[in-house]
């Protein structure tokens, strides 16, 4: 391979900071070279001519001198004058001459290393006096200033001069070498002050490029040129940013509803189903289709099918949480993806209330336009975990629900859906029983196995009287009757306004519970949409402060969704999370985080697959500081399943079954918990 040293070493392809430096220390070091040259060439010039006028004034002194001598012939006296030069060791010769070239006096007298001249010249008018070594001066002796008698020759070194020279240059190198390294240092110095913010854009530059983070900023910390040109940067980078953004919501994102579209949907799908795979979680998959919806653009046109579209889109995820997904594939068929829920009451509940805000009545330009859904639902990994797979399944399950009359709901496995079909009687007497007051209100305390004392109490409402054939059944916040599964609104919001009265009809029995170092807490189930009703609101502060003068400390069990909205400030300190059945949450995003986690154990044996899920509940909890109360303990298996875990907080029928206020009153003051095997 042959290289291109020329442009390996191309001054332009370096660094700014290597070239502000190199070319900043070659403009001063040219810059002294030359002052220094200069300042050497005038010292050196100025010397000789100092040099020669020294030689001259001596001359003339020593003609002066040696006039008389040269006049009369006299070598005596004029060797005499001549030895004056031997205090001047600079001077090489020293010669007198008569006027016929008679030399009349020479010094020094050896000849060892130089002698006189044997004559003057021939051309001593343009002689120049100063040679490279040495300055040569004659000059003519006159008899009273007019008749020539002679001429005085002196020769003077200029080594001194090369001596000076050498060691002015030594100096000159000494301090240009100092100049240097301060120059060099103040330079560098200089070059992160002036080259800092360009190298730093250029970072950032080269970081955007290779991130593709149009996020990042540059800092502007100065008003000068290179501030402007940040500024400018920056700039770009917005209408960057917004473009990108742009771009990526169109391609993830349905232009009419603004909800994601196919591709965004099945990414999310993939990577939620690579979840399950791992263990991490359970989903459940919507597959709806909007019925009606044909003939509103058939009849009515493609702009109120299209507003119809919109409209369902923003009132479906009123029903839905934060963490959930609703997508639009396309026409009128949308999906919907719930995370971490896996229980089918929950799906249910949710199901039924989608199908209830859909049909909302719709009106356009007068003409209703009202719509209805079908929905298919399929669950991983009940049902399966590969994508293609669960979405042929809830695509089956949503046709099952076409089939059926529309306007419902199906789940893909069959036994299931007959099972929650059947809650729908279940509502309808639960909503007759609560109209009747032929309902209770029970306790059951949770207890701690390390300390053997009562926490608290769960709140567990309980029917009364039965017709001919109809069994009892308890609602309570832990079961398959749930408040927050209830779908019918209006039956919940009867129930929790019911569930307030009887505790405080209750409390001052209540209130004479044995006081210990805390309040027994009374764990009351609410949905989200009661934590944010105004009236529901009220009387949850006021059972508060009723609760709170008995010695007893009101807590609101809620889902993550009761974390995720607002709450008003006097009953966010009374919130406690409680799964949704299926004893498995997610508490690292839980914000803010809980004190207490409700999680239901497993009906049966412990499965790999639970413990695998409770180990990773429990580490959750360790990080974020949150207790685990595990509920419906009803053996020693199970107890054994909490103590492996490190559960100290348990409730259910091991401890005491649920009890009226009195009995559970007379149950804590028996204290047997001293009897129960807790370790």
């Amino acid at each position: 391979m042959k290289l291109n040293f020329k442009r390996l070493f191309k001054f332009s392809d370096y660094s700014i900071k290597y070239k502000l430096v190199t070319f900043t220390m070659a403009t001063t070091l040219v810059s002294l070279s030359l002052a220094m040259t200069a300042i050497i060439s005038l010292d050196r010039t100025f010397t000789k001519r100092n040099m020669l006028e020294e030689v001259d004034t001596l001359s003339q002194i020593l003609a002066a001198r040696s006039e008389v001598a040269i006049n009369f012939g006299d070598k005596r006296n004029s060797q005499s004058n001549l030895d004056a030069l031997k205090n001047s060791p600079e001077y090489m010769l020293g010669c007198i001459y008569s006027a016929t070239e008679q030399l009349l006096g020479e010094y020094p007298l050896d000849h060892h290393e130089k002698e006189c001249p044997k004559g003057l010249p021939k051309n001593l008018a343009s002689m120049e006096p100063i040679t490279d070594h040495y300055i040569h001066l004659w000059t003519p002796v006159y008899r009273n200033g007019q008749d020539l008698i002679g001429y005085l020759y002196l020769q003077r070194s200029l080594e001194a001069l090369s001596t000076r020279l050498t060691r002015f240059m030594a100096a000159s190198i000494f301090i240009f070498g100092l100049v240097l390294v301060a120059g060099y240092i103040g330079i560098s110095r200089l070059q992160r002050i002036i080259s800092k913010p360009i190298l730093d854009l250029a970072e950032l530059a080269k970081k955007i490029a290779q991130s593709k983070n149009y996020q990042l900023r540059a800092q502007v910390k100065t008003k000068d040129e290179v501030g402007v040109l940040g500024e400018g940067f920056n700039f770009m980078l917005d209408i960057t940013e917004k473009q990108q953004k742009n771009l990526e919501f169109i391609a993830f994102h349905d232009a009419l509803t603004g909800l994601p579209n196919r591709r965004y949907f099945m990414e999310t799908l993939e990577r939620n189903l690579t979840s399950v795979q791992r263990g991490h979680r359970a989903i459940a998959l919507f597959l709806i289709d909007l019925d009606g919806f044909k003939g509103v653009n058939d009849t009515i046109g493609h702009d109120a099918g299209d507003m119809v579209l919109e409209t369902v889109s923003e009132r479906m995820p009123q029903v839905l949480r934060k963490s959930d997904m609703i997508s639009r594939l396309g026409g009128d068929e949308f999906t919907i993806i719930l995370s971490d829920i896996s229980t089918p009451e929950t799906i249910r509940r949710i199901a039924l209330q989608l199908i209830k805000k859909i049909e909302e009545p719709i009106t356009f330009k007068g003409q209703r336009a009202d719509v209805s859904a079908s929905i298919g639902i399929a669950m991983a990994p009940s049902d399966a975990v590969e994508m293609e797979v669960l979405l042929k399944l809830a695509d089956a399950a949503m046709y099952r629900a076409k089939a059926g009359g529309k306007r419902t709901f199906y789940f893909y496995d069959e036994e299931l859906d007959a099972r929650m079909k059947a809650y729908n009687s279940r509502e309808t007497i639960l909503f007759s029983k609560l109209q009747q007051n032929h309902v209770e209100l029970l306790y059951q305390p949770f207890i701690s196995t390390h300390e053997k004392t009562v926490q608290g109490m769960l709140v567990i409402l309980n029917s009364t009287e039965h017709e001919e054939g109809e069994e009892p059944f308890s609602l309570t916040a832990y079961d398959t009757s749930t408040i927050r599964h209830i779908a019918n609104l209006d039956i919940a919001n009867l129930m929790l306004t019911k569930m307030i009265e009887l505790i405080e009809s209750d409390i001052k029995v209540l209130g004479t519970l044995p006081h210990s170092e805390h309040p027994l807490r009374v764990i009351l189930p609410v949905t989200n949409r009661q934590l944010r009703h105004i009236e529901h609101k009220e009387a949850l502060i006021k059972l508060a402060q009723l609760l709170e003068i008995n010695g007893l400390e009101l807590k609101l069990s809620v889902d993550r969704g009761g974390f995720e909205n607002e709450v008003d400030e006097q009953l966010r300190p009374h919130l406690v999370l409680s799964d949704d059945g299926s004893g498995v949450e997610n508490l690292g995003s839980i914000s803010p985080n809980t004190d207490w986690c409700l999680s239901t154990l497993p009906h049966g044996p412990a499965s790999e697959w639970d413990w695998m899920t409770w180990k990773n509940m429990m580490v959750s909890a360790e990080e974020t500081n949150t207790s685990i109360i595990s509920i419906g303990v009803k053996d020693v298996g199970q107890l054994q399943f909490c103590r492996k875990l490190g559960i100290a907080l348990i409730s259910g029928d091991y401890i005491s079954t649920p009890l009226l206020a009195p009995r559970f009153v007379d149950w804590c003051k028996q204290s047997p918990l001293q009897k129960l095997k807790l370790s």
